[in-house]
């Protein structure tokens, strides 16, 4: 599967990696996927007062 890629810098990659593996137990992928999920749901809630 390709797709839009981003770039992170190095230290939050890393946070990302580690909170993905110990907390979630998903890929890096998935775990950014749900963060901005979480995050665009949350403004859009708010944007809707």
């Amino acid at each position: 599967m390709f797709g839009p890629k981003i770039k992170l810098d190095k230290d939050l990659q890393r946070k990302v990696k580690m909170y993905a593996e110990e907390f979630a137990e998903i890929s890096v992928e998935e775990f950014v996927t749900k963060a901005l999920q979480r995050e665009v749901d949350r403004l859009e809630a708010e944007s809707k007062g």
